[in-house]
């Protein structure tokens, strides 16, 4: 299915950045009683994973930015003078800002297994505890309807191994499965980071070899990192796509510029996001690219 867009109104449920405002905006619209989970991240646009048994199709439903952000902003944003004056002089107040919802939805092929594991998974889910808060992490609501009632449980930044961990990686992997929008890519990517799901690295083609690398590197991923670039061949042609790298931690530098050492065989797609790391690591500019096209001609 193709990806849908609309926009909502700020109100001021959103003001108060209610949970139910939120899950409002993002439910599929019908008589769906659907499986899932909101997901909060602390710095990218929340988003809505969810399953309908009934039809079987899995959804992702995103504000297309951060509302919290959003909302911040709009409070510290001074007026214009012609707002000043029409507030004024009019008594015309400014229009409440507004925000982007896009959705996409797939059917989720031999979903039968699929229900019964994500329902087991939520149960287990309900019955671990928590934890309620913190920063800079994820907030998750899980929530199904038994019998017409709908139960929820609640998590801050699960690990892996936990149960709730579990049950929004299961509704993660089919999603990225079956929905194949660039916008549902980049913010499963986004989520990626913040559910602790290993090394954010992808590889997009084998011939030629091109490799993803997308979110944020930290140090602690340095012996998996090193790990998988041991792994890439010393002279046929690597794509190494770093257009979604949000930042980079230094501490990687060495490590980078030893893998570096003889190679001219890789090309980079270079982001905002990477730019500055690979100058200081001593990349060539000559085989850094803004897209992949121009990186794959650069190889031939």
């Amino acid at each position: 299915m193709t990806l849908v867009t609309s926009t909502v109104t700020v109100t001021d449920a959103h003001r108060r950045y209610a949970v139910e405002a939120i899950l409002d905006d993002l439910r599929p619209s019908g008589d769906a009683l659907p499986i899932g989970v909101l997901l909060r991240p602390a710095f990218n646009g929340e988003t809505l994973l969810s399953f309908d048994p009934s039809v079987q199709t899995i959804t992702v439903s995103a504000y297309d930015r951060s509302l919290w952000y959003l909302l911040a902003e709009h409070e510290s944003r001074e007026p214009t003078t012609k707002e000043r004056l029409l507030e004024k002089y009019r008594g015309v107040t400014p229009p409440p800002p507004t925000i982007q919802i896009w959705r996409e939805t797939a059917i989720v092929s031999a979903s039968t297994g699929f229900r019964n594991t994500l329902s087991a998974s939520f149960q287990e889910a309900i019955a671990e505890s928590g934890s309620l808060g913190g920063a800079d992490g994820i907030s998750v609501l899980g929530f199904s309807f038994e019998r017409g009632a709908e139960v929820r449980f609640a998590d801050w930044s699960p690990r892996p191994g936990s149960k709730s961990h579990r049950f929004v990686h299961l509704l993660y992997e089919v999603a990225r499965q079956n929905l194949a929008s660039t916008e549902v890519e980049r913010r499963l990517e986004e989520l990626h980071g913040y559910l602790a799901l290993g090394l954010p690295w992808r590889v997009m083609s084998s011939s030629p070899l091109v490799v993803r690398i997308f979110g944020s590197l930290s140090t602690t991923e340095l012996p998996e990192l090193r790990a998988a670039l041991e792994q890439l061949p010393l002279t046929e042609p690597i794509v190494l796509d770093l257009s979604r790298l949000a930042g980079m931690g230094t501490l990687l530098y060495p490590m980078w510029r030893q893998w570096l050492e003889g190679r001219r065989n890789v090309r980079w797609v270079v982001g905002d996001g990477a730019a500055f790391h690979l100058e200081s690591i001593g990349v060539p500019a000559g085989v850094q690219h803004r897209d992949l096209s121009s990186a794959l001609d650069g190889l031939r």
